[in-house]
């Protein structure tokens, strides 16, 4: 005889069901980790049993659990370890030297001190600090810090000597530049950052990588996020055999508290491809999708692949990071494998870059719903757009840089007419192409229902509207973090709306975002966060 699963119903609140009409309830009932019956109270009511669970909502919202489509989980629990030097904390270089030489006094001397989330776009001085200011912070410790965008980093000489970098075949690619001396700068960009952050941060063993997780995976509960695609596994100082196992004992303990499907560096995935990972590779907890591939690097670090140069530097417009002919063997080898690709793009050069390549691999491996996902995607054209539904490759984008960099694009990096074309929502929309929106974490929080108030607004902090043709509806928004960012996972007839049938991961807001002033969808507060039936967070 088959044992009645423990039931929990779910009443008197307003249940978002976004489904593919849009409908609303005031009730769900859970059994396991699944959705039985979505509708009236009184009818949820009449299936529970005396030994049933009952929740109250008190007319607060329920929504599908909010879905982050672009992130790097392993890297933001393992950064929190480190000495975070944002502008919102530290506003001054002479403030970031203080707190990387407070930490070096706390380690033993030859181990890494390192910094994150710098931004010298934000500061008075305007610029990041050079090798002989991280050279006075310490002389017995290698020093790192680490750029917002992850596209740029700052050493100290120790740390120079400690990376095994062809320095003079990185400053002839751009990847360091010289002083008014003929020496390296203590600035990396672009290719020579990203090999800096796999030699110098420190491999994460099991114990602290899963100590790690469980604070950032807490962090993103508090946001409402139930599931992350987190895309760049081998980043950072992790190891992909080695976080993957992590995962996936977490889940056999029952204490991993999200959904986490991983897209590996290419060179990470190779292992992966060869026992047959695909799209839906493992289970609905933890899942392999396929590789990450990058084109450039980000705006903000002036290191984005632009067609016209930058708005405060007309004499300089960096190419691809990858030449065009790999790009497209990789695009080519990847798709007619069947695998999904995760391409990274911010310029419009580099988003032109994975058009191409994904139009020729059609052509000669014709695949009918391949969901590749272009993240970032931030200066697509119109006709880009277009062509990329046509082909099958869908945008993540990177909105929150409305809110936070916009007023930089506007007066520095892009100028006013791209800078209004930035993450075209509006433009994907009135093409019937899906999205999803993200926060990049760690290059900003994960700041869910900011990113939606900024889809919903495109107001930057300093109160400028940009490209006002590319707002979006709250519905859209919202959709960005559920339905659609379900679909973009292959997970649509698992997650992204409340339904029978369906795993039972919810997020409860203050306030029914899509009624409300929107205005006031920013300031509307996460309560409640639930993974398959478990409550994982509570504010």
């Amino acid at each position: 005889m088959l044992k009645r699963l423990q039931k929990h119903a779910i009443v008197n609140g307003l249940v978002r069901t976004m489904d593919t009409e849009n409908s609303v309830a005031d009730a769900v009932l859970i059994a396991g980790d699944r959705i039985e019956c979505v509708g009236s109270t009184e009818e949820v009511v009449a299936l529970t049993g005396s030994r049933d669970q009952v929740t109250d909502l008190e007319g607060k919202a329920l929504f599908p659990g909010f879905i982050d489509t672009h992130s790097h989980l392993s890297m933001y629990s393992m950064f929190n370890e480190h000495v975070y030097c944002g502008s919102a904390e530290v506003n001054t270089i002479k403030g970031v030297l203080a707190r990387l030489k407070k930490r070096a006094s706390e380690l033993p001397p030859g181990e890494l001190v390192m910094g994150w989330g710098f931004d010298d776009s934000i500061l008075p001085e305007n610029r990041g600090p050079t090798r002989t200011e991280l050279d006075a912070v310490s002389a017995d410790h290698p020093v790192l810090l680490i750029h917002s965008s992850i596209h740029a980093c700052f050493m100290n000489s120790k740390a120079f000597a400690a990376v095994n970098l062809d320095i003079e075949q990185a400053i002839k690619d751009g990847c360091i530049l010289l002083d008014e001396n003929g020496d390296a700068q203590g600035r990396l960009l672009r290719t020579a950052s990203i090999e800096t952050l796999k030699a110098l941060c420190p491999k994460a063993a099991p114990d602290n990588l899963r100590r790690a997780l469980r604070k950032g995976i807490a962090n993103y509960n508090a946001y409402g996020i139930t599931a992350t695609h987190e895309a760049g596994v081998g980043l950072g100082g992790i190891d992909a055999p080695i976080y993957l196992g992590v995962l996936q004992d977490m889940e056999k303990n029952g204490e991993l508290n999200i959904r986490v499907r991983l897209s590996f560096l290419q060179e990470c995935f190779e292992p992966y491809i060869a026992i047959g990972a695909r799209p839906g590779f493992g289970n609905n907890i933890v899942s392999i999708c396929g590789p990450k591939l990058f084109s450039d690097g980000s705006i903000q670090a002036h290191t984005a692949a632009l067609s016209k140069p930058y708005h405060d530097r007309p004499d300089h417009k960096p190419g691809l990071l990858t030449p065009p002919e790999q790009l497209e063997e990789l695009l080519i080898r990847y798709h007619s494998a069947g695998v999904q690709i995760a391409f990274h793009a911010n310029g419009d050069v580099g988003i032109e870059s994975m058009i191409e390549g994904i139009e020729k691999a059609q052509k000669l491996h014709p695949r009918k719903d391949p969901r590749h996902i272009l993240i970032h995607c931030q200066l697509a054209s119109d006709s880009q757009l277009a062509r990329m539904k046509a082909v099958g490759i869908m945008p993540s984008f990177f909105g929150l840089h409305i809110w936070y960099y916009g007023d930089r694009h506007y007066e520095r990096f892009l100028g006013p007419e791209r800078a209004a074309q930035l993450d075209p929502a509006g433009s994907a929309v009135r093409l019937g192409l899906p999205f999803s929106l993200h926060a990049d974490s760690p290059v900003m929080p994960p700041w869910t229902l900011r990113s939606i108030h900024t889809a919903v607004h495109r107001k930057t902090n300093g109160g400028r509207l940009l490209g006002p043709d590319q707002r979006i509806s709250a519905e859209e928004a919202v959709r960005a973090y559920t339905s659609h960012a379900a679909y973009m996972h292959f997970a649509e007839h698992e997650r992204g709306s409340i339904e029978p049938g369906k795993l039972a991961d919810f997020t409860l807001l203050s306030e029914d975002i899509l009624a409300i002033d929107p205005e006031g969808i920013a300031d509307a507060k996460v309560l409640l966060t639930m993974v398959g039936g478990r409550v994982v967070y509570t504010a």
